[in-house]
């Protein structure tokens, strides 16, 4: 049972850090974004609340916005 532990602790470790990695770009991704566009309150709000920042990133990176 030991193993399994283990094997449980590093498939979560995988999965939170790759989501970190994943979602911290996209957020200031999508703030660079609106600042450029002169969006100063999206902007905030996509350092703010992360939720929104992916959301507008990948809208941004997908070319839906």
């Amino acid at each position: 049972m030991n193993k399994f532990g283990e094997l449980l602790t590093f498939l979560y470790m995988l999965i939170t850090s790759t989501w970190g990695l994943l979602t911290f770009p996209l957020c200031v991704y999508a703030a660079f974004k609106d600042f450029k566009a002169d969006e100063i309150m999206w902007a905030a709000l996509d350092i703010y609340t992360l939720f929104v920042g992916i959301i507008r990133g990948l809208m941004y990176l997908f070319g839906w916005l």
